[in-house]
Parts: C-alpha cells; structure tokens; sequence
C-alpha cells in the first residue's frame, strides 16, 4: 500500500519470522503472503492457524469449574433468579469494571431479573466496595450483591456485610493476599491457591466465564424449559493482553467501534497506555445502566 510510515511518523517494520512457515502457511490457507507472515511472527503453526482465524467459543472455553468457588457462585446467582430476587451489583468505575457491569446486568436482564446497581465514585468513595454502598444496595432490597473487578481485598467492607445477612459474591481479577474477605464465593483466577490458564483475563472476561457457569446452572435446574436462554457474549476489553479466549468468536457481538477522530484528546495521548487511560472515562457506565453513587434498579 506503500505506507512507509505510521501516523506519528515511525518507519513500519516487518517482524523477523520463520520464512517456511509464513510461505505454508499462505499456501495451505489460501492466504495473502503478508497474512502467512504476520501468524508466524506471531508464533501461530500450522496445526493452530485455522482455529486463531476462526475462533468459536466451544473450542478455546475451558470448563469454568476450574476456577475456585466458581460452582458456589453460580448456584448462588442461579438462587436468586429462580426467586426473583433484585441483585446488588457493585462494580468498579473503569473500563473494565464498566464493561463487566454492562455485560452482567444485560445478562440478568434476558432472564428478566432487576439489578440495583452500584457505581464508587472515584474521588469521594474511592477504590473497591465501601459499607454506605452495600448499605444502599441493601436498602434497596437486594440479598444478594456481586461485585465486578473489585472486591478482593476488601475486608471490612464485606465483612459488615456479611454480619449484616448480605450475601456477596466476588467476581474479579486483580491480585489477592493470602486471605479472602468474608464472602459466598471469590472467584478470580488470581488468587494465590489457585492454577489456571485465565490469570490474563480481564475482569469482564472473568465475569464472562461466570454467566456460562450460571446459565449451564439454570439449564441443568430446567430453568429453561420455560423460556429462551438468553445470549451471554459480550466483547474483550480491559488492559490485559487479548488472547484467544478474548479475541470476537464467528457469531459473536461486539462493541461498535467508535471514531477516534471525534474524541478531543491532544496528540500527545496518541500513544496506546495513555489512550487507554484517557478515552474510556468519557464513556460512563451510568449513561448506560446506572448513575454513580446511587442504585439505579432496572
């Protein structure tokens, strides 16, 4: 296309990589030379290359049980749909938080349950739960309170929780300490007793893995014999690395793509660590399902 140089001005150079498997890889594949280089410089052979072009869900899914207190998680939000109950939903105030929060409460409403929905704010409650929220969700009728991209160090916060019969469930990513807070499960494929091959994951891709186990919950209840399931996807996201369980499956709907173009961020904030701090925080989750700080029930 004769692009020599990149918007900022730097030289594009072709990654080194294995010649032979580039050329088979075009051949076998029916690709374009250029495509055939760029999987082997990413280190995808032969025998992987249809299925990173092609990813479906049932292949790169691993069986969620894996994941400590996973199944004590599902039965519990599995409880509270087959009740009716409205559930808390506490999650964190950025992008990956936003987009769990999202991707939960879509999903809780295709099984036609209500969420009150809790969104910190960054400056006057800080980092992670803190007791006016939950006492807010509380308030608001919910027994239940799952919190997305935070909670696992929060202590105190669950603990006055918990004495106060709010039962919480954890659902996140970030690293944990030896000890978990007081919860009905903590599921996070980082905490430290745990081995799994999703410790990349974002926390919506987490939250992601929790809908599968609650909705193959619901279907082994019978659940669904009396309506339709509803359609958990939902799209990557979050400063983690997108590998293949990330990457959009054939089928799956993602997030539109919006013009960078008509967001006003400076030149110097052309640069991907920085762009990922400075434009997401113009897309609040309160426009979308909630306004921060206060429970929103829908």
């Amino acid at each position: 296309m004769q692009v020599g140089r990149s918007a900022l001005g730097r030289v594009w150079c072709l990654r080194a990589c294995d010649e032979r498997l580039a050329l088979a890889l075009s051949q076998r594949l029916g690709l374009d030379e250029v495509v055939g280089r760029v999987l082997a410089g990413r280190g995808i052979g032969l025998d992987a290359a249809q299925e990173f072009l092609e990813p479906r869900l049932r292949s790169a899914m691993p069986d969620p049980s894996h994941l400590h207190d996973l199944d004590r998680a599902a039965a519990r939000i599995a409880d509270a749909v087959e009740d009716g109950q409205t559930v808390g939903i506490l999650g964190d105030y950025d992008v990956d938080g936003a987009t769990s929060t999202a991707l939960f409460v879509r999903y809780l409403r295709g099984l036609g349950i209500d969420s009150a929905i809790e969104i910190p704010d960054r400056i006057a409650d800080g980092y992670g739960p803190n007791e006016p929220a939950l006492a807010r969700l509380a308030v608001a009728g919910c027994r239940l309170v799952v919190t997305l991209d935070t909670g696992t160090t929060a202590f105190a916060p669950l603990a006055k929780a918990a004495a106060d019969g709010l039962d919480v469930v954890v659902i996140d990513h970030h690293a944990a300490e030896a000890l978990l807070p007081r919860a009905v499960a903590v599921v996070n494929p980082n905490r430290r007793d745990q081995d799994s091959p999703l410790k990349h994951l974002a926390a919506v891709g987490v939250t992601f893995v929790v809908t599968v186990a609650v909705n193959r919950e619901l279907r082994s209840r019978g659940f669904f014999r009396r309506r339709a399931e509803p359609d958990p996807r939902g799209g990557p996201t979050g400063r983690a690395p997108v590998r293949h369980r990330e990457r959009p499956a054939r089928g799956q709907r993602t997030f539109a793509r919006p013009d960078v173009r008509s967001v006003p961020v400076a030149r110097r904030y052309a640069q991907p660590c920085k762009v990922g701090t400075a434009v997401p925080p113009t897309v609040r989750v309160g426009r979308v399902c909630g306004v921060a700080g206060n429970p929103v029930v829908g």
